[in-house]
């Protein structure tokens, strides 16, 4: 039981301050980088139990600001020509908004954001390999078939699969609801 618990928190060495103490939680903000041991006493009508904890606070280091961290904004580019689906050039992600896939999920907000996820992941995977022709068809072939997919689940269609039970094979059928 966690009524009626009494907490008492305290700093028994160390820089530093608790704020924000509410019951069973407590936040402690460093003021200096060193060591400090932080205590709680509770206590429950004649039950009292002490815990302490020790922190070692190390100077704040900060992130070097780089423009290529985070996730970039996607810029449309229509090339009703392009086979392309997403491309990175000159520091931009770029997709293509002409591409028959992405017109195919345009219209639906959770289907174009599983689309342009997609191509993010994509560009990512090909941005860490050594990068080539090979490594970029391969995984274009990869979101075709996840387009595919997405675009049968979205009309209500099933996905069969076959398991193998005991030495022979039995087919199942899932309805697309992410179980199989």
């Amino acid at each position: 039981m966690r009524e009626g618990i009494a907490f008492a928190w305290s700093i028994a060495e160390g820089p530093g301050q608790l704020s924000a103490v509410a019951g069973e939680r407590a936040t402690y903000r460093a003021t200096a980088a060193g060591s400090a041991r932080l205590c709680v006493d509770a206590q429950q009508g004649e039950t009292r139990l002490i815990a302490d904890a020790a922190v070692e606070v190390l100077e704040e280091i900060e992130p070097p600001e780089r423009e290529d961290m985070g996730i970039p904004d996607p810029v449309e580019v229509k090339d009703p020509a392009g086979s392309w689906r997403s491309r990175l050039r000159e520091g931009r992600w770029e997709y293509n908004g002409s591409h028959p896939d992405y017109l195919n999920v345009a219209r639906e907000e959770a289907r174009r954001f599983r689309f342009l996820a997609t191509l993010l992941a994509k560009e990512l995977v090909l941005r860490q390999v050594a990068g080539g022709a090979v490594e970029d068809r391969l995984l274009e072939s990869l979101v075709e078939v996840l387009v595919l997919l997405d675009e049968r689940l979205a009309r209500g269609g099933r996905i069969r699969e076959r398991r193998a039970t005991g030495g022979q094979s039995a087919d199942a059928e899932s309805a697309g609801d992410g179980r199989s």
